[in-house]
């Protein structure tokens, strides 16, 4: 049967692996990709003219801020996978975003998406390897998804390169290229070195079981399921008391109550974090009659469950400790997820330390670029040598294969000179 004509190409979203299906930003960028045409052309020329009130999709605050709910349950995720549903008369889009759980977790709640773009370089260069379009998972969206539980490492969020973060609609189509110098992001980089611990590898884990609980799931991830096995858990396990209950678990005293009583849908951290403490995931948690085990301490502060007055006390202790540590550096905000408060409180309280660990990171990321570069130097001075030991002259022309296969280019000025220099030193000789 013929589908009916539509404005843009009707490409098949990349559904590879159960909890791996492509995100709703992913299909966009694939769908400008299709069209020969940069990503936010498609978006200015195509999809603004459709919005009700496209103002705020006009200007830079969106692509930096507001454009990574497209992945989330909101506004711009109802919008844009309606309208790109519309466009390309391919349906179910909106299992390409969260839209799905929007009856569990708040479309404003912190902790769901993540602040900044994060792939797994080597999931990248397998879809390459393999033949599989370029695309970025939807569980790479998720705040809390920070190991690849296929690989078992970080993922990472900086240019292996230049060292920025990428922006999550680019400008070009193809979000395995970074937005600010075009490295490959498939390139290994320093934060490769951090070892995930086991809570990480719990909620990985946890996420992509989430992801893959695919049929029917608007029918069963609901407020009213979680406010009933909670209070099934607390008439078993804590005599009705859900303030109880809610110590047991490691949350603020009046979490349980708010969620149940007042109807207060929890922040995604502490849903995440009730699912591992009870050691089941979010259908079995949601769905099924079988009694809660009492929960298992998880270890570690979470963000939005650690009271204030609890994540206050050792900030200064803690930041001294990690600089002091021979871990490889991470940025003030990972610091401060880790202790549940936010940037401008870690910087009120400790300003020297703050400055001091940001100083630390930079310099750790500065220095990684730094030695990328001059390998990728001594990449192309050594193809140049190569090229002379066969008696052939060194042109670009002739170097430009090699080049390729390497992913390198002349086109950046530092390898460009390091071309001309090792070219001039061996027609000297």
């Amino acid at each position: 049967m013929a589908h009916e004509r539509s404005r843009l190409f009707r490409l098949d979203p990349i559904d590879a692996k159960w909890g791996m299906r492509e995100s709703l930003i992913s299909y966009i960028v694939r769908v400008a990709a299709a069209h020969s045409i940069r990503t936010r052309e498609l978006i200015r020329r195509i999809y603004l003219p459709m919005l009700d009130n496209p103002g705020g999709a006009l200007h830079s605050p969106f692509y930096r801020n507001q454009a990574r709910t497209i992945n989330g349950v909101g506004q711009y995720a109802r919008t844009f996978s309606e309208l790109t549903e519309s466009l390309t008369t391919q349906g179910g889009l909106a299992r390409h975003t969260l839209l799905p759980w929007r009856d569990l977790v708040p479309e404003n709640g912190t902790g769901l998406i993540a602040s900044h773009v994060r792939w797994c370089p080597a999931c990248l260069v397998e879809q390459r390897c393999n033949g599989v379009p370029s695309h970025f998972p939807l569980l790479w969206s998720l705040d809390r998804y920070q190991v690849c539980h296929l690989h078992d490492r970080p993922m990472a969020e900086h240019c292996p390169r230049c060292g920025k973060y990428q922006q999550w609609i680019p400008e070009l189509p193809d979000q395995t290229r970074c937005t600010a110098c075009g490295c490959f992001l498939g390139h290994s980089g320093s934060f490769e070195l951090q070892q995930p611990d086991a809570r990480q590898r719990r909620h990985a884990h946890l996420l992509h079981d989430m992801l893959a609980s695919d049929a029917g799931v608007e029918d069963w991830a609901r407020h009213s399921h979680l406010c009933r096995r909670l209070m099934a858990a607390a008439n078993h396990l804590a005599d009705g008391q859900k303030s109880r209950l809610s110590e047991m678990l490691g949350l603020t005293r009046t979490s349980l109550s708010c969620w149940i009583a007042k109807g207060q849908r929890p922040a995604f951290p502490q849903l995440l974090h009730v699912c591992d403490a009870f050691g089941v995931g979010f259908k079995a948690l949601l769905t099924s009659d079988a009694p809660l085990s009492s929960p298992q301490a998880t270890g570690g502060p979470q963000l939005g469950i650690v009271s204030r007055r609890d994540s206050s006390v050792d900030l200064g202790t803690y930041l001294t400790k990690h600089l002091q540590s021979e871990g490889p550096p991470v940025s003030v905000a990972t610091l401060a997820k880790q202790l549940g408060v936010s940037r401008s409180k870690l910087k009120y309280r400790h300003p020297d330390l703050v400055q001091a660990v940001s100083t630390q990171y930079r310099d750790s990321v500065a220095s990684q670029a730094t030695l990328l570069r001059q390998q990728e130097i001594q990449r192309v001075v050594s193809l140049t040598e190569g090229l002379v030991a066969t008696g052939e002259k060194p042109t670009g022309r002739r170097l430009l294969p090699q080049l390729k296969l390497n992913r390198l280019s002349l086109r950046r000025r530092y390898l460009r000179l390091a071309y001309w220099s090792a070219r001039q030193a061996t027609i000297s000789r």
